[in-house]
């Protein structure tokens, strides 16, 4: 256990704390936390887990631009869970570009569960700490580099125990737990209209079982409560301070959209899943031990034998193989890799990647700074569209679309472009072909792409 290494954690809820203090102990070391819950408000618990356990080693800062203090420190080793919003983009780039390693722990199997979209890990770490082999094998297809990525599993399944399938009593909890809907966060699947079909469906059921809402920690209770009890009346909702965990133990039936870790977790503990994906693709589809609904009648006659039997159907080995990963030592291995790792320094291919990241969001000051840093290294591309940012022409803009393979970067150079050679780039795009910039949702950027050729 080291005693002298100085840490920097960076949590994106307040579970992450909880789960991570599970490994710091085998850690040691000096420790200080970011808290992010003056940029996003909705984490509201996340103050007070920060206090508990890291006291006055607390930065709390309330944008992108207000890092000056963290960037004042000096870093061993930074970890850090989801986020690839422009504060932890800056913090994750600060860093590594300043040959301070950044470890990033995986907090569910986001890639399998949402169809490839990668929303919270689309920065590249100096290692990336999977769920799954399936996750670091999705990873890889999205643009990571191999040797980044490690697959360690989830500290969650650790201490999950298997509780008996169904309670004595006769009232059934049936838990639907949610996704948060696509008006609160752009990238979820969900919008209320699927919502509401799960909920028109349940008060079917509801006079003779209990209801039990739990919604995203994002979601506004005081909102959504309202709009589900004017459904179902009798239904209880819950909001993010409430322990997931506890109530997936206690409930006899788990109902969600199929794009949820939640979902992986009632396998785990053996509970009776309905998943009910509304024309979403879900890892659960081809699964015959899983109880998938295509439509109401469907739902109506599934949830009915989930609730009235005692069995559980042995889920394959092969999507265990896929989606679960254990080891012995959990604890202390994941330990051992945060306290082992090395720095790599960025090359001029890095700081080009970085560039194309920051260009795509927007970021043109923290973009110039990242193609200068790759010019400087050599690459001639980086000194080509530096001079582009820096003296706008849209010829300069159509010639270098030609050469540089990310396909981000040529929709952004698209929109540096008259109409007419904007399509001339944006048609030459071939999606099997060009390299990602850390991105493998490809209708994401088809759309992208079609919004800029209507333009």
């Amino acid at each position: 256990m080291s005693s002298n290494k100085k840490y920097l954690f960076i949590p994106g809820c307040s579970g992450n704390v909880l789960q991570f203090e599970q490994i710091k102990k085998h850690i040691g070391g000096n420790w200080d936390a970011v808290d992010v819950s003056l940029y996003r408000p909705e984490e509201n618990n996340l103050s007070k887990y920060l206090r508990q356990f890291y006291k006055n080693s607390i930065y709390r800062p309330s944008s992108a631009n207000d890092l000056n203090e963290i960037f004042s420190q000096q870093y061993d080793v930074v970890v850090k869970y989801s986020g690839d919003d422009p504060l932890n983009a800056r913090l994750v780039y600060h860093f590594t570009s300043n040959t301070t390693p950044v470890i990033a722990i995986e907090e569910g199997n986001q890639l399998s569960l949402n169809d490839n979209l990668l929303n919270f890990y689309a920065l590249p770490h100096t290692k990336l700490l999977t769920a799954s082999l399936e996750e670091t094998k999705r990873f890889i297809q999205s643009g990571q580099k191999a040797e980044s990525l490690e697959t360690v599993g989830l500290s969650k399944y650790q201490s999950f125990q298997s509780e008996p399938l169904l309670n004595s009593n006769k009232t059934k909890k049936i838990l639907y737990a949610t996704s948060p809907l696509q008006s609160q966060i752009k990238h979820s699947f969900e919008k209320w209209q699927h919502r509401k079909k799960v909920l028109d469906n349940l008060k079917n059921i509801s006079k003779d079982h209990q209801i039990i809402i739990k919604l995203h920690p994002r979601e506004n209770i005081e909102v959504e409560a309202e709009k589900i009890l004017d459904i179902i009346p009798s239904a209880k909702v819950l909001g993010g301070d409430h322990s997931i965990h506890e109530l997936l133990k206690s409930a006899d039936l788990i109902i969600n959209r199929g794009n949820s870790q939640i979902c992986l977790e009632a396998i785990w503990l053996q509970k009776p899943l309905l998943i009910f994906p509304q024309n979403l693709r879900t890892i659960f589809d081809n699964e015959s031990a899983i109880a998938v609904a295509k439509n109401n009648q469907e739902f109506q006659k599934l949830i009915t034998q989930l609730i009235s039997t005692k069995s559980h159907q042995q889920i394959s080995e092969a999507f265990m193989q896929k989606h679960y990963f254990s080891s012995k030592n959990f604890f202390e291995n994941l330990a051992n890799t945060i306290e082992e790792v090395k720095a790599i320094p960025l090359n001029s291919d890095d700081y080009f990647l970085w560039a194309v990241i920051f260009l795509e969001r927007q970021e043109l000051s923290q973009a110039q700074d990242a193609f200068l840093k790759s010019s400087k290294l050599g690459n001639n591309y980086a000194k080509l569209a530096l001079d582009c940012i820096l003296t706008p022409s849209s010829k300069a803009w159509l010639e270098l679309s030609r050469a540089i393979p990310y396909v981000q970067f040529k929709i952004e150079a698209s929109k540096y472009s008259p109409h007419s050679e904007a399509i001339k780039i944006l048609s030459k795009i071939n999606l099997d072909k060009e390299k990602w910039a850390l991105h493998s949702y490809k209708p994401h950027i088809l759309d992208k792409i079609m919004k800029n050729l209507q333009l």
